[in-house]
């Protein structure tokens, strides 16, 4: 699947849920209507066991948001921290359009408010082996100890003068730049919400070498 906003979400139980009847244990479940990027505090979500068809609704299994990990279809994780803030965890190509030496990858996690952290290295190619709680102490312990080298990465602000145009961007924060899509004429900045593509000159930009 693309890694583009719009991805249809995903969920599965928690390792600490009771069994549910045609809901199979570790198994990513489709959720009716759900798409990447709406992260449901609380009610229910409806979960399509293996033997319904998409759009037969009738047949998804009522399930409580708290019982269920949640994720999309590209793969990436959607969290909330102990503060209630939106984060996406993906795995993420470490340079070009391939991965890094033996296969690594990098770990993006990515904030509601454009804050983001990386941690290159990960061998895994997916994050299913982890739960929400092994990530979110992951994130934690990562911010504690400061961010790791991870070579080249920009950043990009909305000029005052447009930000009028991108209200969907908080006007003072930073954003990552992923590397792979961007041009000369077009950045595209990553939030919580997917890539956000925008004019390169409505923005101001900042590199870091680690």
């Amino acid at each position: 699947m693309k890694e583009v906003p719009g991805s249809r979400l995903r969920a599965r139980l928690r390792p600490d849920a009771p069994v549910l009847r045609g809901v199979m244990a570790g198994m990513w479940h489709d959720v009716f209507g759900g798409e990447a990027g709406r992260l449901p505090p609380s009610g229910q979500l409806l979960l399509r066991p293996p033997d319904v068809l998409i759009d037969d609704k009738a047949s998804y299994v009522p399930v409580a948001r708290s019982m269920v990990e949640l994720g999309s279809t590209d793969g990436a994780r959607l969290l909330l921290d102990a503060a209630d803030r939106r984060w996406v965890a993906a795995l993420v190509p470490e340079s070009g359009n391939g991965t890094g030496a033996n296969g690594a990858r990098t770990l993006r996690f990515v904030c509601q408010d454009g804050v983001y952290l990386l941690m290159p290295g990960v061998a895994e190619p997916t994050l299913d082996a982890w739960s929400d709680t092994d990530l979110l102490e992951l994130l934690e312990a990562s911010r504690q100890a400061g961010r790791p080298p991870t070579g080249l990465r920009t950043e990009a602000r909305v000029r005052p003068a447009f930000a009028w145009g991108y209200r969907m961007l908080d006007a003072d924060a930073w954003y990552l730049v992923d590397p792979r899509w961007s041009t000369e004429r077009a950045l595209v900045l990553v939030t919580i919400d997917g890539g956000r593509v925008v004019d390169a000159g409505h923005f101001e930009t900042r590199s870091f070498l680690d």
